[in-house]
């Protein structure tokens, strides 16, 4: 099954290992890099999400909310498949 899950404490570490595939590099960071990104910009209010098919995360996805808290301005979702 996939789903959609909070990037906390307890998984953090294992979705920052995930890399994006050598095609997608020149298009979007790495999940570590975003987390970071995110953290020197907290009026951004970017939200994070890590994608798992059962219990294996295998990807990510952020946005970004607009300034009046509407629908998602941005949405990317990080392709690690190799």
């Amino acid at each position: 099954m996939v789903s959609l899950r909070p990037i906390d404490d307890a998984n953090r570490e294992a979705v920052e290992a995930l890399e994006v595939s050598s095609d997608q590099e020149q298009f979007v960071s790495n999940v570590a890099d975003s987390l970071r990104e995110a953290a020197r910009e907290p009026d951004g209010r970017a939200l994070y999400w890590a994608i798992y098919a059962d219990e294996s995360a295998v990807s990510a996805a952020d946005g970004a909310l607009p300034s009046d808290f509407g629908d998602l301005d941005t949405v990317r979702c990080l392709d690690n498949t190799p």
